[in-house]
């Protein structure tokens, strides 16, 4: 007699609109849905796959910007001032994750604008629809109707990552970074797009509440705990390792080392065609793990 297997399978992340229905168990339509958003009971998403030069999802952009929160004097301090013991940093690398949300940016100084400058990397995962969209335009998306819109917000979490170069060590905050939205792009909106969080859909179930957040619920891991990063990091120190093995005379600094880990990045990462972090990334991370001292380049 043949037995009915079991299959437990993991829970979804976030879910299409015309799948609520089946979830909530009750009947709850697209027009009903649309409703709830338009009166600020309900955050609707979109999903974003965008990455500094290259067109993933043909969506227009005209310089993507983030919108955050950070102290600004600590990061211009950080990328002007020299502490005794090391050039302030070329760059600031930044990045907040959720289980559904990814922004990574950079901050430079521009000397001759005396000012920051921001350089968006990577924007993916899902980003919040703001309520004007659906209050003015209702019944429009509901006949099919498609809007571009130009600024997405962060949508609610319980729980994030930040990693933050300006971090030396976890007891650090770093620059207090924070993002909020990104602009610069016309995201095509349209009903069949949009999506609801498995955060959204159980506060929403659970009547509006917002989730009471405690300080273990919000993780901010500060330089050096991202394990997106941390993999990019381990991926490059493998590299170094063999590159001084093979090529010790290449390897008389950090810098002659970093740039030979970037000439034979077809080697190491043959589909990117180049190193997860930036040269100068490369030679920081190498100064800060290996002692000049006890490797043969030297």
């Amino acid at each position: 007699m043949k037995k009915n297997r079991i299959i437990n399978l993991p829970e979804r992340r976030y879910f299409p609109l015309h799948k609520i229905e089946r979830e909530i168990g009750i009947p709850c339509d697209l027009e009903d849905l649309v409703h709830y958003a338009a009166i600020g009971d309900l955050e609707i998403c979109v999903k974003v796959n965008w990455q500094n030069g290259f067109d993933m999802d043909s969506i227009e952009a005209d310089g993507m910007r983030v919108f955050s929160r950070y102290n600004y004097v600590k990061a211009t301090e950080a990328l002007t001032l020299c502490n005794g013991e090391e050039p302030p940093l070329s760059y600031i690398e930044l990045a907040y994750e959720t289980d559904v949300t990814l922004i990574e940016e950079q901050i430079r100084y521009n000397y001759k604008q005396k000012e920051l400058e921001h350089r968006a990397i990577e924007i993916n995962g899902l980003f919040a629809l703001s309520n004007e969209l659906f209050r003015f335009s209702e019944n429009k998306l509901l006949k099919g109707d498609i809007f571009n819109e130009t600024v997405l917000t962060l949508p609610k979490s319980d729980n994030y990552k930040i990693y933050d170069l300006t971090a030396r060590v976890e007891e650090e905050e770093g620059i207090g970074y924070k993002p909020t939205a990104i602009s610069g792009i016309k995201y095509p909106v349209s009903i069949d797009k949009m999506l609801i969080t498995k955060t959204e859909l159980q506060r929403f179930i659970n009547g509006s509440i917002e989730p009471e957040r405690t300080e273990k619920e919000t993780i901010k891991t500060p330089h050096g705990n991202g394990e997106r990063f941390a993999a990019k990091r381990e991926a490059v120190l493998m590299a170094a390792m063999y590159i001084q093995k093979k090529y010790p005379d290449k390897c008389n600094s950090y810098t002659e080392w970093a740039k030979q880990i970037d000439l034979a990045a077809l080697e190491f990462w043959p589909q990117e065609g180049k190193p997860p972090l930036e040269i100068e990334s490369i030679e920081r991370l190498l100064s800060k793990v290996y002692n000049p001292s006890k490797w043969n380049g030297n």
